[in-house]
């Protein structure tokens, strides 16, 4: 079963050359997606009688020698249908640039000679030029009356256009088609460009996958891997498929779906997943669920069908000025009824808001995003932005969002009179060299800070989910969790006694001992990011509610939450990925607009749902694919400082409004009672334009928030390392 995350629709492609033997077909998708590329390649390469095959990536060809045209069509449908690629990039249009801004700057040039130089050039000529200029108006009206059943401002517009061209007024409609159409390309920046490339779904999409069938071991495509299937994997393998381990040891990290940093000891009955990794031992795993049924799989379905909103920022002028429009026809009828005079019925039509809203807005939102980009924020788009100044709430993913994601030393506690911290630290780091676990990573990193040569043991032994122990000095030395140690007869009690603050701290503890003896315990923590504090308190400083939404269990939430001022009902642990799905859904319910920030791909559902998503560069591709906003320089507190950037930037917004409604209602009032001249009355236009831009520019003046500095004094955020 494949990894397709929604129904794929069919791969575009054509032949563009096709000789005996030869066969050369363009696939836009070759271009664009390199899984599908790798994948197209590797069914090409089994079809019977090929002899020659070559992609080209920037051509988006495939020229392909030999074998029959069909079985070649069929691995180019294949090869979408089985990978999901298609439905993931799709054959976007060039803009036709010259199509777009050619006529209408055509017909402002020809009405400039026409009324400026009096050379003649004839009417049907110049009538022809503005409207062929003015047909996205025609189509915009024409399709709010046919299909919407509504009057939008286009419908204005196109009258005000075929009325002044038929009466020979060229230069007003042609300077205002140039106007709007630089407006809409402005506005049309602002978009949200985003491909989910679901990094992962492909990694796993384009995947070899050993399988023991009949006792024998056989190279397959992960499409071809079948529910009981026994999927043979060793170090550095990444696990494609859910199911059981039938044989073999070994341990897996499950941080891409959990996000926490914790390794799983696996032996024959556990439970695994697709998207972990083998850090260590060989694992033969009977498959029970693939494709889109495993766990990953279900998440990046969740992701592909989260709601998609319009990617730009909210038209504040069509709110504005749609109720004006009837209105401005019934009164502009009336006014010729009683004048005769077009030009005062005409001065009606030009009410116009929003002409100046649009294009003002678009430079407002760039012009943020551009400052935004200063300060460590990449923002998507206009509608992103506008998103962020409305949130009122913020869920933190905590591992690695605001924690630093890896285990540290915290201090280590002697428990035997006759030890001392570096005898200890000795026969700890001689255990734990050559570990992957993130506890004897910790172990070894600390012991190398201070200097430390591990201690000559014997071969290690590893016991899954209890620890490590060797021979050293005719004694056992053990490194592991205390209900091992314990279990071998060592009195653990005696670091309660002696060290009662552990407890209340929750620090992870790792016991070491020798023979029946306790040495002591090395505490270990995942600390806080320095920035994590001071943002978190700002943030809230700003009147929004803070939640953590965590994999980890849930005493080292509520510690970490603790840290940060996060009270304990705002934190939810023990989450899988749909699951926070369903915690952002809630809230949402609730009324509170959320932002999410997260950085591992067990966040991307939860981004792909929240009002607003937020991602750590430094985290996963899928994550910083799927959000809104990107904080480039991983630094939290620069979420801060977007918020406050969007929030000026809507307000600036709004006083647009009323920078363009004063002149367009001069506009109006001139032309029904003075004759307004409809050039005049363009740059007057233009020039209420120019001043809601000027205003626009705003946001880019230094802006300087208010944060708290971060202390010097350590502050350690926790985790739960299982030792595994």
């Amino acid at each position: 079963m494949s990894l397709a995350v929604a129904p794929v629709p069919p791969v575009v492609y054509r032949v563009v050359h096709e000789v005996p033997g030869r066969l050369r077909v363009r696939v836009p998708l070759v271009g664009a997606d390199p899984a599908y590329r790798e994948c197209l390649l590797w069914l090409l390469e089994r079809v019977p009688g090929v002899v020659g095959l070559r992609l080209s990536a920037w051509a988006y060809c495939v020229v392909v020698e030999g074998g029959e045209r069909q079985a070649v069509f069929a691995c180019i449908e294949e090869a979408g249908r089985e990978y999901g690629v298609g439905a993931l990039l799709a054959e976007q249009p060039e803009e036709d640039w010259g199509e777009r801004f050619g006529w209408p700057l055509l017909a402002l040039g020809l009405g400039a000679v026409t009324m400026g130089l009096q050379v003649p050039v004839p009417a049907w000529v110049m009538v022809g030029v503005v409207l062929w200029a003015a047909r996205p108006v025609f189509v915009s009206s024409w399709h709010a009356l046919s299909h919407e059943r509504k009057l939008n401002l286009d419908v204005l517009d196109a009258l005000w256009t075929v009325i002044h061209a038929l009466e020979g007024q060229y230069v007003p409609p042609a300077l205002q088609l140039s106007i709007g159409e630089a407006t809409g390309v402005v506005r049309d920046a602002t978009a949200r460009q985003t491909s989910r490339r679901h990094s992962v779904l492909m990694d796993l999409a384009t995947m070899q996958v050993r399988v023991e069938r009949g006792g024998q071991e056989q190279l397959l495509s992960l499409v071809a891997v079948c529910q009981g299937d026994v999927v043979v994997l060793t170090y550095g393998d990444r696990i494609p498929v859910d199911g059981t381990v039938v044989r073999g040891e070994g341990f897996v990290d499950n941080q891409n779906l959990s996000g926490e940093v914790r390794l799983q000891p696996c032996q024959p009955g556990s439970t695994v997943y697709a998207s972990g990794l083998v850090v260590r031992g060989q694992l033969w795993v009977r498959a029970e669920k693939t494709g889109q049924d495993t766990r990953m799989g279900r998440a990046l379905t969740l992701l592909k069908e989260a709601p998609q909103y319009d990617s730009r920022v909210s038209d504040y002028a069509e709110q504005v000025g749609e109720w004006t429009i009837t209105p401005v026809l019934f009164l502009s009828g009336i006014l010729f009824t009683l004048t005769g005079n077009w030009h005062q019925a005409l001065a009606l039509l030009q009410l116009d808001f929003g002409t100046g809203v649009k294009l003002a807005s678009a430079t407002a939102i760039l012009t943020a995003v551009r400052q935004a980009a200063q300060y460590g924020l990449y923002i998507r788009s206009g509608r992103a932005l506008e998103m962020l100044a409305q949130i009122q709430a913020v869920a933190f993913d905590k591992t690695g969002t605001l924690t630093q994601g890896r285990a540290q030393v915290f201090d280590v506690y002697l428990t035997d009179v006759d030890s001392n911290t570096f005898a200890l630290l000795e026969l700890a780091t001689a255990l734990s060299k050559g570990s992957v676990h993130p506890a004897s990573l910790a172990i070894v990193e600390y012991g190398e800070d201070f200097g430390i040569e591990p201690a000559q043991v014997a071969t290690v032994e590893v016991l899954p989910g209890k620890g490590m122990q060797a021979n050293w000095e005719g004694e056992v030395v053990r490194v592991g969790s205390g209900r091992w140690v314990r279990g071998e007869g060592v009195d653990t009690e005696v670091v309660s006694q002696m060290h009662p603050e552990l407890k209340a701290a929750g620090y992870s503890l790792v016991y070491v001992a020798k023979g029946e003896r306790l040495l002591g315990v090395v505490a270990l923590t995942n600390p806080l990011r320095p920035e994590a504090e001071p943002a978190v308190q700002a943030l809230q400083d700003m009147g929004l509610t803070a939640y953590v939404l965590t994999g980890d269990l849930l005493p080292a939430a509520q510690i970490t939450a603790n840290r940060l001022g996060i009270p304990p009902e705002r934190v939810y642990a023990e989450v899988l990925p749909d699951q926070k799905v369903a915690v952002v859904a809630e809230l949402e319910a609730e009324g509170q607009r959320l932002a999410y920030v997260g950085e591992g791909i067990n966040d991307a559902p939860a981004l792909a749902y929240a009002s607003v998503s937020i991602a750590l560069k430094g985290g996963s591709s899928l994550a910083a694919d799927t959000a809104d906003v990107v904080l480039t320089q991983d630094d939290l507190r620069s979420l801060v400082y977007g918020i406050q950037i969007a929030r000026e930037t809507m307000g600036v917004i709004y006083q647009n409004l009323g920078l363009v409604v004063v002149p367009n209602l001069s506009i109006v009032l001139g032309g029904v009672f003075f004759a307004l001249d409809p050039v005049l009355a363009v740059m007057i236009n233009s020039g209420a334009i120019l001043l809601a831009e000027l205003n626009s520019l705003r946001p880019s003046l230094p802006v300087v928030p208010v944060l708290p500095t971060t202390t010097d004094k350590p502050r350690a955020g926790h985790t739960t390392i299982l030792f595994a």
